[in-house]
């Protein structure tokens, strides 16, 4: 009997925990229920997307008016940082960070708190159009990304560019702009494409420091893309300069298609310095698979290599490892040497080094030693999680191949600092350049 009793109560008091159970669910999902539809919207999600020129998220006047010359002329109200604002194609919005900040202000009719340059901005609120929270780039854009970050989204003009510059962006319809402590990103909504990826080869640190470093996923396919997406003439007018300021670093003799393209086809590295007595220093990395590979280089070299044309000396280091040393003038030809693993060719223009599939080329003796005995000191890059296509580092505003002041590159990106490292990335629809100013 008292056996039965105390199951009869254990089942009474297990339909009692159900019983409250589920009313807790049914309380809680009412709750939650209730805030999300009374919940205010945030700024993009009452933003009419196509009326939408520029939006500025969690910002403040001053990134405002340095960004944006109509802010100088706009009347905006006085603000504590972190408001919102829309720039329309006719018009503006902000949207306090504070609600009741500012006496007067409108509301939409879910309670968010706005002012706008005219009653025909304020009337974009509240149609039916599609809103900027819904807008695939903004979207593509934004994702990733904490709430409170600040945030600057653009819509920009799709014209392919011509420089080099311009085309590795992408021609994007949008960009976002934000900056996370040393960092500043840029991400720009570009067609979805197939762009040649691997993993970064590593960026060396080299002394004298190089004016600019240059690592890229597929060199070969890449600058043939973009030769191929320039008209007929333009495309003529870029291969020649290409084809010229090659042949001015390594002799007439050489190929870009023949000689140089071979060895580029997987990931490489190419650091360059600035010109001292009429001679640009530089050094070039790279993986080259295959069979074939050392008869490329030695065919190489013998293009570049200017055989019978200056000396080459040997400098012993601490350490034991030996590198060839080239100097002009004299009569020594091609020379081969086994060294650390590597062999080794030298020449008195030029040093090839090869070891399994990894081979360096330079003119420079001292950048070649430093390459060769692996010393694992390397840049970091300000990578994502996105497919690597190329990165670097830039240490001066004149550099070969590049300027930071390319007015297609601007245009897009901003002003860029004199001297910076960077990575562009491919996540999707989105091309990620990030970068870092280097201070002394």
């Amino acid at each position: 009997m008292a056996r039965m009793k105390k199951v009869k109560i254990a089942t009474v008091f297990q339909r009692t925990l159900l019983i409250l159970l589920g009313v807790g669910i049914v309380v809680t999902g009412a709750v939650g229920a209730f805030f999300l539809i009374h919940r205010t919207p945030l700024p993009a999600e009452v933003l009419p997307a196509d009326e939408v020129v520029s939006y500025w998220h969690a910002t403040d006047r001053d990134a405002v008016q340095k960004e944006a010359s109509f802010a100088r002329r706009a009347e905006l109200p006085q603000l504590r940082p972190g408001f919102d604002l829309a720039v329309l194609r006719n018009g503006w919005i902000v949207f306090p960070s504070v609600p009741g900040e500012i006496a007067g202000a409108r509301r939409t009719g879910d309670g968010l708190s706005y002012v706008a340059s005219d009653d025909g901005a304020a009337a974009l609120l509240e149609g039916s159009a599609p809103r900027l929270s819904n807008d695939p780039a903004f979207r593509a854009l934004t994702g990733g990304f904490a709430p409170d970050l600040p945030l600057l989204f653009s819509r920009v003009s799709a014209t392919p560019g011509t420089t080099a510059a311009e085309w590795m962006l992408g021609n994007p319809t949008a960009t976002l702009f934000t900056q996370q402590g040393a960092r500043s990103t840029v991400r720009l909504y570009v067609s979805a494409g197939d762009a040649p990826w691997a993993a970064p080869l590593p960026v060396p640190v080299l002394d004298p420091p190089p004016a600019m470093s240059l690592t890229m996923s597929a060199p070969a396919e890449t600058v043939t893309r973009y030769l191929a997406s320039l008209p007929p003439q333009e495309r003529t007018l870029k291969a020649a300069m290409l084809a010229t300021g090659l042949q001015r670093m390594l002799g007439s003799d050489v190929s870009l298609e023949f000689d140089l393209f071979p060895l580029l086809q997987s990931r490489a590295t190419l650091a360059m310095g600035t010109a001292s007595g009429g001679t640009v220093p530089w050094v070039l990395e790279g993986e080259a698979r295959g069979a074939g590979v050392e008869k490329l280089l030695r065919d190489f070299h013998a293009s570049a290599g200017g055989a019978g044309r200056g000396s080459v000396s040997v400098r012993q280091f601490e350490d034991g490892v030996t590198v060839p040393q080239v100097s002009a003038g004299g009569a020594s030809g091609l020379r081969e040497t086994e060294q650390g693993g590597w062999t080794v060719l030298t020449s008195p223009q030029l040093i090839t080094a090869l070891r399994g599939d990894r081979f360096v080329v330079s003119n420079s003796s001292a950048w070649m030693g430093q390459m060769t005995r692996e010393t694992g000191q390397t840049v970091p890059l300000p990578l994502s999680n996105g497919q690597f296509l190329m990165g670097g580092v830039i240490a001066g505003d004149d550099t070969p191949f590049f300027s930071v002041n390319d007015p297609g590159l601007r245009a897009v990106v901003g002003p860029l600092p004199p001297a910076f490292r960077w990575s562009m990335e491919q996540l999707g629809q989105v091309r990620q350049l990030s970068w870092e100013e280097l201070r002394e």
